[in-house]
């Protein structure tokens, strides 16, 4: 081994003695290059391996000086100098010019009035470059629906627009019932329980006439009266509205009508004034509704009707379909020689959700009805006949001649007369008591000499009067009807049921 290696060394010797030590490359600035590679070998920086930047040097020793420099930067050319530039002139260099900026913001670069920070207007134009024209605009109004063309739009339903978003709409808002053209701001105030000026502090007052669609002020006509002369009106048809008030007046229907209260059954009074009935129908056929409201005063009519003289409330004089229809009425303080809240001739009744009291007649102290030329009905509905006299026959109510009487879940209550203190069937006259076990229904606390609930006198041999659970006050009770219940003319008998009864009357008994 020692001999090899000696060897090595002296031709190592020999090599160096023939040929001598190769050359090293020159690299001056110590960066790695030879100074043949490096494009300036007195610059460290400079070399094929370093980044281009931009310093006007090639930094890179790729021949071009600042391209594709890595800190170059994008720029946009902004032609209308608003600070914000076109994006499709993008470019990326070292030198921006004075025209280019380092944003591609601008939506219109011809305008600088466009730009994302200017406020856009009502103009057609996306002035702030949100990529919408107009939304959301400075100088855009408010527009209110108009349904129904009166000038005047919802103000609830406001849209922010700069014109209008569609045919319906108005730039005038406050309509408060965009439903009826004849409410809004500019409404006049009439009876019928509607702001119809839009306005809260105004309230519905007088009496008005509404007939197909016109309205006239009935509010004069109608104050002058007073007790003992009251003011004589016609109505030939239409919605008579009366609102809050005391009303001396004699109404004659000859047409369709109804007459409506305003303001509370008890607040809106009819008052005949001790003169005449306070509504009467005129005419075959005549229709009226009243609702709420009260009737009082009447003294029934001055002429007489089927020989009676009758219906200190009401008085229905008619045939051929005349009704007359009740709902939510206080009827009191009428007198009669007949019906003295209710004098009906061959006139339909029906009486719901109302009180008929202290009511006075010879006949039919609350209500009497004849069916004298047509086939009447009367029916009472959620009611109470309560405290009328009649100072002959049928405190509460008297029905004579041909029809039938029903009574539905109302209470005929602490009625006197003579004979028949709460109810009389006579002629042809059938009825029906109709009640449930968990209410109050029938007849209650009624007095008479005889039949102090119920009497029934028929010289026809086919009606008949059905109780389902009818209350008629068990015996020794405020409730009971005294002395005796249910009175059959025909048999001469007399029944008592007591509370909850069902039971048959014919013209020969009861059952």
């Amino acid at each position: 081994m020692a001999d090899q290696e000696a060897r090595m060394t002296c031709l190592s010797v020999l090599m160096l003695a023939l040929f001598g030590c190769p050359e090293i490359p020159a690299d001056g600035d110590g960066d790695g290059f030879a100074a043949v590679d490096d494009c300036d070998d007195a610059d460290a920086a400079v070399h094929p391996d370093a980044d281009e930047r931009c310093n006007d040097v090639d930094d890179d020793c790729d021949g071009s000086t600042d391209v594709d420099a890595t800190d170059a930067v994008s720029v946009y050319a902004d032609a209308d100098l608003d600070g914000f530039g076109d994006p499709a002139t993008a470019r990326v260099t070292c030198a921006p010019e004075a025209d280019e900026v380092d944003n591609d913001s601008d939506c219109d670069d011809d305008a600088a009035e466009v730009n994302p920070t200017a406020d856009e207007v009502c103009n057609g134009v996306d002035d702030d470059c949100d990529g919408g024209a107009d939304n959301d605009a400075t100088d855009a109004t408010s527009w209110y629906p108009d349904a129904d063309a009166d000038g005047y739009g919802d103000t609830v339903a406001a849209v922010v627009h700069c014109g209008p978003p569609g045919d319906a709409f108005v730039e005038v808002p406050g309509d408060c019932d965009d439903d009826h053209a004849g409410i809004s701001p500019a409404g006049s105030e009439v009876c019928d329980g509607l702001d119809n000026d839009c306005d809260a502090s105004t309230l519905d007052a007088g009496v008005w006439l509404e007939d197909a669609g016109t309205w006239t002020d009935w509010t004069r006509a109608l104050g002058r009266g007073k007790a003992g002369s009251p003011v004589a009106a016609e109505l030939s048809g239409g919605n008579l509205n009366v609102c809050g008030g005391l009303w001396f007046t004699n109404i004659t229907v000859t047409g369709p009508a109804v007459i409506t209260g305003y303001g509370g059954r008890e607040a809106t009074v009819l008052d005949a004034g001790g003169e005449g009935s306070t509504v009467r129908t005129d005419g075959s056929g005549v229709t009226l509704a009243v609702a709420d409201l009260t009737i009082i005063g009447g003294s029934g009519s001055s002429s007489e009707i089927a020989g009676f003289h009758g219906g200190g409330g009401i008085l229905c004089d008619g045939a051929d379909g005349a009704t007359v229809v009740v709902d939510n009425v206080w009827m009191t303080g009428g007198t009669a020689y007949a019906g003295g809240a209710i004098f009906a001739v061959d006139c339909d009744v029906s009486v719901m959700n109302s009180t008929i009291s202290e009511n006075v007649a010879d006949y039919g102290g609350g209500i009497l009805s004849f069916g004298v030329v047509a086939s009447v009905a009367v029916k009472v509905e959620d009611s109470t006949v309560a405290d009328n006299t009649g100072t002959a026959m049928g405190g509460g109510l008297y029905l004579q001649g041909n029809g039938n009487f029903d009574l539905v879940n109302s209470l005929v209550d602490s009625n006197t007369a003579s004979t028949g203190g709460g109810l009389v069937l006579s002629y042809g006259m059938a009825g029906t008591c109709r009640g449930d076990s968990a209410s109050i229904a029938g007849f209650h606390g009624n007095s008479a000499s005889t039949a102090a609930a119920v009497y029934l006198y028929w010289v026809a041999d086919s009606p008949v009067f059905t109780a389902t659970s009818c209350d008629l006050g068990d015996a020794d009770t405020a409730a009971d009807n005294a002395p005796g219940e249910v009175y059959a003319e025909n048999v001469a008998t007399a029944y008592s049921y007591g509370e909850d009864a069902s039971f048959l009357c014919s013209t020969t008994g009861c059952l």
